[in-house]
Parts: structure tokens; C-alpha cells; sequence
């Protein structure tokens, strides 16, 4: 990037290969734009700022800036974000089998949470307000002894819910119409 800041004005852009922001005017603004980065993201300084739209990503950035605010956060493989300043997705979509860590100081609170037949697994606490569909064995969401909130009952026919540790909280009471949910060494609120 030559550090500059680019600006997506209502085009999207994809990348097939590793992006490298390493210094603090090193910007991606997309606004309302799509900002598809299909190989990894290498992040020291600088950041992405989204206000809209999809991000999709993976990567282990060291540092900068994650600012995903009203946007989708599309993971194509693991994300471990606990090196930046993070501000959480509305939605996120897991369109590739991973792990996604945000900051202890990030909260993680999204709207919406699409797994796409995927496992999500989780380095960080997560909480979501809308309903989540598990309805193919793929589906799964492992806590991996991190905390997970779902505030509406989940819609599930198949898949898994696991958590080997952590809490496990439900805001409503929930049927569990199929699928797996194990709780081993974990607690059901």
C-alpha cells in the first residue's frame, strides 16, 4: 500500500494475495463496500474500517486496526485478531472451517451468526441476539471453554453445540428438535 489509505466508493474489491499492512497510514476504508482478502492478512499497523458491507478474511494480524462496525465479518479460515484494536461485526459468516480469537477487551456481540455447514470455533467469548440455525451435521460451534450467548432459542435439526468448559447461556427456553449438544464440564444457564 505505499502508505496510503485507499477508499472503496461503492465498488468491491478482492485480493487473491496476502495483503500487508505494516505502517499507520496504511488504511482500507470500504464504507459500504465488499473487501474480499482470499489469502491471509499480514497486519502490523495501520487497519480496516468498514461501515457496511462484507469483510472477508483470515489471518493472524500482530497489531492495527479491525474496525467492523455495522458490517459482516465473512471468516475464509481462522482469524486471530487479539493483537488489534477490534470492534465486532453485526454479523458474522463462516464460510471456511475456523477459529476466531478477538481482543479479552473486545466484546464480541454480534446480531446474526451463519455457520454455512462450517465449525466455528471459538478463542473468545461470543454472545448473539438472533436466532442461529444448526440443520446440517457440519454445523458445529465449539467453545473451546470460552463463554457462548444465545439470546433467542436455537433452530437446530442437526449439527452440534460443544462446550468442554466455559458457560453456556440460552435467554429463552429452547426445543432442541436434533443434533448434538454437549455440555461436558460445562455450565447450562
Amino acid at each position: 500500500q505505499n502508505n496510503r489509505a485507499l477508499t472503496l466508493s461503492s465498488t468491491n474489491l478482492t485480493v487473491n494475495n496476502a495483503v500487508t499492512l505494516d505502517d499507520a497510514g496504511e488504511l482500507i476504508h470500504t464504507g459500504t463496500s465488499n473487501l474480499f482478502l482470499l489469502s491471509s492478512l499480514n497486519m502490523s499497523l495501520g487497519g480496516i474500517n468498514s461501515a457496511g458491507g462484507t469483510v472477508a478474511l483470515g489471518g493472524t494480524p500482530t497489531g492495527g486496526t479491525l474496525n467492523l462496525s455495522d458490517s459482516t465479518l465473512q471468516l475464509l479460515g481462522s482469524l486471530n485478531a487479539a493483537a488489534t484494536a477490534f470492534t465486532a461485526p453485526t454479523n458474522l459468516d463462516v464460510s471456511a472451517d475456523a477459529a476466531l480469537t478477538t481482543p479479552a477487551s473486545a466484546d464480541l456481540r454480534v446480531t446474526g451468526l451463519t455457520l454455512n455447514d462450517k465449525t466455528l470455533t471459538m478463542g473468545s467469548d461470543l454472545a448473539v441476539a438472533n436466532q442461529i440455525s444448526l440443520d446440517a451435521a457440519g454445523e458445529r460451534i465449539v467453545t473451546a471453554g470460552n463463554d457462548l450467548t444465545l439470546s433467542a432459542a436455537p433452530s437446530m435439526s442437526a449439527g452440534t453445540i460443544g462446550s468442554t468448559g466455559g458457560t453456556v447461556t440460552l435467554g429463552v427456553a429452547s426445543v432442541i428438535g436434533g443434533g448434538t449438544f454437549d455440555m461436558d464440564g460445562s455450565v447450562l444457564v
